[in-house]
């Protein structure tokens, strides 16, 4: 987030594709940050988002599916397929839904000039503005220079899509985002971190300073112990690797070592899974600062290591990095 000075979100529900009307809108946010960055000076971020109770009419004027007498000879069986119904508009819940409406959102970014990236098909550019899409919700940044074509940007949507501005957004996809009078943005995931605990029933244990042990080495079939639930285990490590992969780095070492264990998971690797559940209720608060830096500083930084053969397994090595653009950690 080191690229972003200023950010929008626009929260609303897609058009309902092939339809000659509007759907209903949800809530919209506002996100202004302010983080003067020599990368990228991004101002604004606005994100569709569908409403889940509502139908997406992605490629079909039709208004409903009925299912037609079996013992009828009538031209509406020509619908079964297989035995099976041919729906005509993508229903939320059904897996082709999310194919059907970002082929739809695709086609409108391009008709109106976005270019979309062959690095990640969900990220568009076009004259200096950024879109990302995360299924229905899309973020636009963009420099103070690109003001107007994100202005335009924004206006197409609007013209897409009914959209409000409500003022400076504080999360999003479950980060907590902070703007100080400095001109740094910090990212955190308390309320994502106390979740998680109560769900695993470790919101009242005892909390620790460090993720792992220092002189506990993890083996894939520790003696005599005994296995535990897998699907357990690999709910607790899921659940860490998206706090470790999103505001704390501090646990990625940690989650990447449980993550081995996953397929068998023994009682020592459990124990270690929720010591980093203590390590995060004492750290429940700890956030990324990216600093408000000048151009003077050192624009990418990187730092990595390995240990040597630590592996007791497979005697292979583990390694870890961390880079920094403009002293905000981005990798």
């Amino acid at each position: 987030m080191q690229l972003l000075e200023g950010i929008e979100w626009l929260i609303n529900e897609p058009l309902l594709a092939g339809s000659t009307h509007k759907s209903t809108h949800k809530s919209t946010h506002n996100l202004r940050a302010e983080s003067r960055s020599a990368v990228s000076r991004a101002e604004s971020v606005s994100t569709p988002d569908s409403n889940s109770e509502s139908v997406s009419m992605l490629d079909s004027n039709s208004e409903s599916v009925r299912m037609p007498d079996r013992n009828s000879e009538t031209p509406e069986l020509s619908i079964f397929i297989n035995g099976s119904l041919k729906l005509n508009k993508a229903l939320y819940g059904l897996k082709q839904a999310p194919l059907l409406w970002h082929a739809t959102i695709n086609k409108f970014l391009l008709s109106i000039g976005c270019i979309r990236v062959h690095a990640d098909e969900n990220l568009y550019l076009r004259s200096g503005v950024f879109l990302l899409l995360y299924v229905d919700d899309t973020q636009i940044f963009y420099p103070p220079s690109a003001s107007k074509a994100a202005e335009y940007l924004k206006v197409a949507l609007k013209k897409e899509y009914k959209m409000t501005d409500l003022g400076k957004a504080k999360q999003f996809l479950g980060l907590e985002i902070e703007r100080h009078d400095s001109g740094a943005i910090s990212l955190g995931q308390s309320k994502y971190i106390r979740t998680i605990l109560k769900r695993f029933g470790m919101d009242n244990a005892n909390p620790v300073t460090t993720p792992l042990h220092d002189k506990i080495r993890l083996e894939a079939e520790p003696k005599g112990e005994a296995e535990v639930d897998a699907r357990h285990y690999q709910s607790i490590v899921g659940s860490l690797s998206y706090a470790a992969s999103a505001t704390r780095p501090d646990i990625a070492f940690a989650v990447s070592a449980l993550s081995r264990y996953s397929k068998k998971p023994y009682t020592s690797h459990l124990s270690a899974a929720k010591r980093v559940l203590r390590y995060l209720k004492h750290t429940a608060d700890l956030k990324l600062v990216f600093p408000c830096t000048s151009t003077t500083s050192k624009p990418l930084v990187g730092f990595t290591d390995s240990d040597f053969a630590g592996d007791i397994d497979g005697r292979k090595s583990q390694g870890g990095y961390v880079f920094k653009a403009y002293n905000g950690p981005v990798s």
